[in-house]
């Protein structure tokens, strides 16, 4: 499966005294992220992963694909493997994967919060981007950069780059000014960040489902140091399908009787 290009086209746009300032724009669009995150409304889905790791050289190191199927168990998201290049799971792999769901089953009720984040999807967090309008507005200079066409949207785009002090990472953010929503997200990284190197691209594409934004596509293009002399570049895809609101239908049964003690 070859990896799909996020389409945009920039369109000119002279700068203008009524322009909105940035800040104003971004702020009702990353309100709604926030309020997602909160929402008691959930949904499942399918994510099919991507991922392709090359040398230093450019010589393909891997090449794997995977489809989850996210759902719960109880209130924690989880991702249950139904797919891999060589299609459905089926013997021991299938096996192997229904023992992880009835562990993770048997566990729910036991699980810290540790270990609740390894199954909890976030819209950002796991991106490793804490994005909120007073974080921009203190520690980044943000700038009208244009307008662009996405499907369905006429956007304005909005750069912002850190301040000292800042996160080392720069964004750009497409912004539908008439449904208050961010669309599309590209950070670029501007410093080493642990392992990732400078220079890593993230982009992320959402949908909305009424007013929630719903991840639709992210391309993450970063090299990643291993040692001193080692480097793998790696580019990984998650593009994600068929969003349904997810509902929990609760019967209380009464229990039968207990016979007194003689």
């Amino acid at each position: 499966m070859a990896l799909t290009a996020l389409p945009c086209f920039v369109l000119p746009r002279a700068s203008a005294q009524s322009d909105p300032d940035p800040n104003d724009l971004l702020r009702p669009a990353l309100a709604k992220m926030a309020a997602a995150t909160q929402s008691k409304t959930r949904f499942t889905y399918f994510d099919l992963n991507h991922t392709m790791n090359f040398d230093d050289k450019g010589r393909t190191i891997s090449d794997v694909s995977k489809l989850f199927e996210v759902t719960y168990i109880g209130n924690l998201q989880y991702s249950r493997l139904v797919q891999t290049d060589d299609g459905p799971l089926r013997g021991k792999e299938l096996a192997a994967e229904q023992k992880r769901y009835d562990d993770s089953v048997r566990a729910h009720a036991g699980l810290n919060d540790a270990a609740q984040s390894n199954v909890r999807y976030t819209q950002l967090g796991s991106y490793g981007i804490n994005l909120t309008a007073g974080e921009l507005a203190s520690r980044y200079h943000s700038t009208l950069a244009g307008a662009a066409l996405l499907p369905f949207c006429k956007c304005i785009m909005v750069d912002s780059t850190p301040l000292p002090g800042a996160p080392q990472r720069k964004y750009r953010m497409w912004v539908d000014p008439a449904k208050q929503q961010l669309l599309r997200l590209e950070s670029t990284l501007l410093a080493d960040d642990g392992q990732d190197m400078k220079g890593g691209i993230l982009t992320i594409i959402w949908t909305y489902i009424g007013d929630t934004p719903l991840i639709s596509k992210s391309h993450f293009d970063v090299n990643v140091r291993l040692s001193k002399k080692k480097t793998v570049h790696v580019i990984a895809e998650h593009t994600y399908l068929r969003y349904r609101r997810f509902s929990v239908t609760t019967t209380i049964v009464p229990s039968p009787p207990v016979a007194a003690k003689k």
